[in-house]
């Protein structure tokens, strides 16, 4: 079966993944010399878990907590809306055809070319949604092992593996909290691809460029920084 697919809307496709793909890939080693506001923020995670065990009474820590998975469960909801509308979208696409056609600076575009575009759509929420369950469900876990802690004063192996276990899956709740936005980021993208593929080309550069500034070069990180610099916290 042909796809029928302009030639610039494969290197527009590619151009897309290679975006996607590499500002991941960079956020998660450039951090090694030159940290990001993911990098200064994985260290907090870990001492809020560790002074948690320390207080006798953690009404704080549940409430912050419970708000952490109250966002994480607001986009998974968000997320399966979004994909229910797209799905739909797709039994429509004839009509949805003769719309894009008048969109500015749009080209031609068969209802084939149309579906697939709506797939890839589906697919960057599909990512995201799994993305925020995921997180969602480590965020449980985190609750699972802080209700496990035993009142201070108390300091053994036991305890020590615990709380490094809560702190470890605190960052990794976190770290896919923001990989499931980041998929929310790089929908724009395809969103301009049903107009033309170069719109495409130029979206998909523009928000990896967007989110490269705002973890590393951001005032954000800046105040990040100096708050890190005021504080002894061993990383993790």
């Amino acid at each position: 079966m042909n796809i029928d697919l302009h030639a610039a809307d494969y290197l527009a496709l590619l151009v897309f993944v290679a975006c996607w793909m590499g500002t991941d890939w960079l956020i998660a080693h450039r951090g090694v010399r030159h940290p990001g506001v993911h990098d200064l923020i994985r260290p907090v995670r870990s001492a809020w878990i560790r002074e948690a065990q320390l207080r006798d009474i953690r009404i704080a820590d549940a409430g912050l907590i419970g708000h952490l998975i109250h966002s994480a469960t607001f986009f998974s909801s968000t997320t399966a809306l979004i994909l229910g509308g797209l799905l739909a979208l797709l039994g429509t696409t004839l009509k949805s055809v003769e719309v894009v056609k008048n969109l500015p600076f749009a080209i031609e575009a068969s209802q084939q070319a149309l579906e697939i575009k709506v797939l890839v759509a589906v697919l960057v929420f599909v990512v995201a949604f799994f993305r925020f369950t995921w997180s969602l469900r480590q965020f449980n876990l985190v609750t699972i092992f802080m209700g496990a802690m035993p009142n201070p004063p108390r300091s053994d192996p036991e305890t020590d593996r615990a709380t490094a276990t809560a702190g470890r899956l605190m960052s990794l709740a976190g770290e896919n909290f923001i990989k499931g936005l980041r998929c929310y980021y790089f929908a724009i993208p395809v969103v301009c691809w049903l107009a033309q593929p170069w719109l495409f080309i130029a979206a998909s550069v523009v928000v990896a460029g967007v989110i490269y500034w705002m973890d590393f070069h951001s005032r954000t990180l800046s105040a990040m920084r100096v708050a890190d610099q005021g504080r002894s916290l061993p990383r993790s």
